[in-house]
């Protein structure tokens, strides 16, 4: 490696100049201003993670970063905050009235095979709400939509879906767990033409049925009662803010179990999302479900 290739950085990550770093200090102040008037505490978990922790929050563990210390501990670097805030529960139950309401502001690092242009680093404002209920979930978007006009972001427009929603179609939910696996990696990645091959073999009879599910207002008819009640709400909430269900929504990570959001500007690019979550039951024995929204700093600012 060249002395100027051990000056520059990996691929990936970046420095804030100047202007930017400034421009992120007015941001935060805002974030901070506002969720902190909506009555939410500020949560700084530490920036390093056992990596084993990975295990209870069924992360992808191809996009965390690693490492081993000097005594032999597998350690990452942080590449969530739910995740860290469930951790902090756990340790710290006892001591927790609820609901929590906590906001953030900071890195998480995510690993992708040669970067690919693709950051590794991003910088993220959120907040979660832990034991609160439908109310609160909408309060908290309505205090992420508030903190976006007043960046001075246009066209904003959110997408829903439901966690479950694919799986819980009856013309796919007896295919096996492979093949099921297959077709929903189609609909997920909008590949509409292996779709159309994979369904022609393995639902032929099915396959038209779910092409207009998919793509005409009947996909109303499989709503869960609760993602219902959650788009009504949000649409009266929200009401000069266009929000629509799309069934072909999916989030990197597969905590969540209910209502999931994405967040448009008016260049059709994602600033935002999040959701509902129950894996603090399943994985942690912590009888609340959570629900949280994470903003893309690296997008807003330009980098």
């Amino acid at each position: 490696m060249s002395f100027k290739d051990k000056l520059s950085l990996p691929a990936g990550f970046f420095d804030l100049e100047f202007e930017k770093a400034s421009e992120k200090r007015k941001l935060e102040n805002n974030f901070a201003n506002i969720f902190s008037a909506r009555g939410y505490k500020e949560f700084s978990p530490s920036i390093i993670e056992h990596y084993e922790l990975s295990d209870l929050s069924l992360v992808p563990k191809n996009k965390i970063f690693k490492f081993i210390d000097k005594t032999g501990d597998i350690l990452a670097l942080r590449w969530d905050y739910t995740t860290s805030l469930a951790r902090f529960l756990k340790m710290n139950f006892e001591n927790i009235s609820f609901p929590l309401k906590v906001y953030y502001c900071g890195s998480v690092f995510r690993f992708f095979e040669g970067s690919m242009g693709r950051p590794r680093e991003i910088i993220q404002f959120g907040a979660e709400v832990i034991g609160g209920n439908l109310d609160s979930e909408i309060e908290l978007i309505s205090g992420i939509l508030d903190f976006l006009r007043e960046t001075g972001i246009k066209g904003l427009r959110i997408s829903v879906s439901e966690a479950e929603y694919l799986k819980r179609l009856p013309m796919v939910k007896n295919l096996p767990a492979e093949r099921l696996d297959e077709v929903l990696d189609a609909i997920k990645r909008r590949d509409f033409i292996s779709l159309k091959e994979l369904t022609s073999t393995l639902l032929p009879k099915e396959q038209e049925d779910l092409f207009e599910t998919l793509l005409s207002e009947k996909k109303a008819v499989y709503f869960g009662s609760e993602i219902a009640k959650f788009l009504e709400k949000l649409r009266i909430t929200l009401s000069d803010i266009p929000v629509d269900f799309d069934p072909f929504l999916v989030l990197d990570f597969d905590y969540y179990n209910g209502p999931i959001i994405e967040i448009y500007d008016q260049n059709k690019a994602s600033i935002g999302k999040g959701g509902r979550y129950g894996f603090l039951s399943k994985m942690l024995g912590i009888d609340k479900n959570g629900f949280g929204v994470a903003l893309n700093l690296n997008y807003i600012l330009g980098l």
